[in-house]
């Protein structure tokens, strides 16, 4: 083959993987769809599951590498994924298909990052990265003024459901904002342009963790840039930064007071929990399933507690690590600090792919980024493009090919029948007013027995058989649906229904249990004096009045 066609070749590879990457990227980023019942979280889970089959599928057919090379960093992520699978196959209750497909789409994302790691130099998505984060923040801008409408009661989301996805998923991008600067002189300028644009939109969102990320990771890029500057100022620039740092913690406390109050209230209970379970921890699901009852527990002990008119639901401790050891127990975080410490031990210098993965821990220690596929490809294509020294060396042959191809395959197969599950339910949530009751009724029993393992279908069920009326089958449901998810919502939806069955017993057990959980809402005691008066429990009845009476009020109506 002549030099030229072979040049030619190599463009050809290149521009197909960076279509790919971009299309995989900017669906993650933008899509939408409403035909599902949470339109901007799973439709985005689906587009990146989709988007690593395609992409692994484009790198196994026009990748040249003959070898998949293996480091350190590489066994211990396949480890701890293994770990996961054992724990979800082998040991817990079966869990939802969407986890278990995230798990391999990510596996299979990192290493054909990996593979092309050391291969095309003219596939470099740096630049569509930054591209696709700047539209993001200048569609996140256009909310905030105005020009475009948004409905949730926040000035910035993007495509997102709220400002912590938006804010987590642009300064995961950020540090790309510096590769491109680095670039030939026309980029700089672009580079430079969207690191101000994307900054002043994760400003304007007020999100306190993406602020501090982005604050943290350019700090140290320009340290690490002018490091003989640093370093010949040393003492008067850790002090400045010291003083910058330590008035932007407290303005960012300030910022979000009661939130921040609320956060040291579940760490609080989230270590009851860790101090519980610490070295297998409670399981997958175990943090929805198990958090609230620990939170009503806290304030059965505490009936003074200044927290509780911040209580509310809560399906996440604010913290991935946190999370990590609840639901996996010391050994889950004990691989996930051995990954970053081998990242700091054997890299030579710090470079942009250790600048996302350190916005991305920033924001795992104060938020949930890892709920929002765009931050798990920027962390994957970040930990393959770290250069290590391979452990060892596979030959990539036809029989791991084709290995390679069946696992593609069946993932693929998998997310089809989760997505023709979760269309099915998003038209009968969507659209049951329009449908007869017994239509309601035989659909929702037909999904069940097909049951993809989202919890939250589980709670939809049973609160539509509690509007039909069909109480007992309800609380079958309810039961099942808190060994994955359990919160007020549940508990009240129980009561009622125990209370519409007669049993009054366990409808006061139940609402004294949502009570408990957020002790600032009324209408578990509301329902509490209802149920004492029409059993003719007069005495209880009168105490649970002036209880309520006696109440403080959360939010003041007009």
């Amino acid at each position: 083959m002549k030099l030229r066609e072979l040049f030619i070749l190599r463009d050809i590879r290149a521009l197909a993987l960076n279509l790919t990457f971009a299309l995989m990227f900017c669906s993650v980023m933008f899509l939408t769809y409403r035909g599902f019942v949470e339109a901007e979280i799973i439709s985005k889970w689906y587009a990146f599951i989709g988007g690593s089959i395609l992409f692994s599928f484009v790198v196994l057919v026009l990748g040249r590498q003959r070898h998949i090379t293996i480091d350190w960093v590489s066994i211990l992520i396949f480890t701890f994924i293994g770990y996961l699978f054992v724990r979800i196959f082998v040991i817990e209750l079966p869990q939802p298909n969407i986890l278990v497909l995230l798990l391999a789409a990510f596996i299979i994302l990192y290493f054909s990052f990996k593979q092309l790691s050391r291969g095309l130099e003219a596939y470099n998505p740096d630049i569509l990265i930054v591209g696709v984060c700047l539209a993001q923040a200048i569609y996140g801008l256009m909310q905030y003024f105005d020009a475009t409408y948004i409905s949730r009661g926040f000035g910035i989301t993007g495509c997102f459901d709220n400002p912590a996805g938006f804010a987590a998923s642009l300064a995961a991008g950020v540090p790309y904002c510096f590769s491109v600067l680095q670039k030939r002189e026309r980029l700089r300028y672009f580079g430079l342009s969207a690191f101000i644009i994307i900054a002043l939109a994760v400003i304007l969102s007020e999100s306190r963790t993406g602020i501090l990320a982005i604050t943290v990771v350019t700090s140290v890029y320009l340290g690490n840039k002018y490091y003989s500057l640093f370093k010949q100022y040393r003492k008067a620039l850790l002090l400045v930064l010291g003083v910058v740092f330590i008035t932007l913690f407290i303005g960012l406390f300030f910022l979000k007071k009661n939130s921040a109050i609320g956060r040291m209230l579940i760490w609080e209970t989230s270590l009851q929990m860790i101090v519980d379970r610490p070295l297998f921890g409670l399981g997958t699901s175990g943090f929805m399933s198990e958090y609230m009852l620990y939170q009503a527990d806290y304030f059965t002990e505490n009936t003074d507690s200044p927290y509780a008119l911040l209580a509310d639901n809560v399906t996440h401790p604010f913290n991935e690590y946190l999370l990590i050891v609840i639901e996996y127990g010391v050994i889950g975080l004990l691989f996930v600090f051995t990954i970053l410490v081998l990242l700091i031990k054997f890299s030579q210098q710090i470079t942009i792919p250790h600048l996302c993965i350190l916005a991305i821990a920033i924001l795992a220690c104060f938020s949930y980024p890892l709920r929002y596929p765009a931050v798990v490809i920027l962390l994957a294509y970040s930990l393959a493009n770290i250069k290590i020294e391979q452990r060892n060396e596979f030959k990539f042959n036809r029989a791991l090919k084709l290995s390679w191809c069946c696992l593609l395959g069946g993932i693929c197969i998998f997310l089809i029948r989760d997505i023709r599950f979760e269309i099915q339910w998003g038209k009968l949530a969507l659209y049951r007013e329009y449908l007869e009751s017994d239509t309601i009724s035989e659909s929702y029993a037909d999904l069940y027995v097909r049951w993809n393992g989202d919890p939250m279908f589980l709670y939809n069920y049973g609160a539509v058989l509690n509007h039909l009326g069909n109480y007992s089958r309800s609380n079958e449901i309810m039961f099942r649906c808190i060994k994955y998810f359990n919160d007020y919502d549940v508990q009240r939806l129980i009561a009622d229904n125990y209370d519409n069955m007669k049993k009054c017993e366990q409808a006061e057990e139940h609402y004294l249990i949502a009570n408990k959980m957020i002790p600032s809402r009324f209408m578990p005691l509301y329902r509490l004096l209802k149920l004492y008066d029409k059993n003719g429990k007069t005495n209880d009845a009168l105490y649970m009045a002036k209880t309520i009476v006696d109440m403080p009020i959360k939010v003041q109506s007009g």
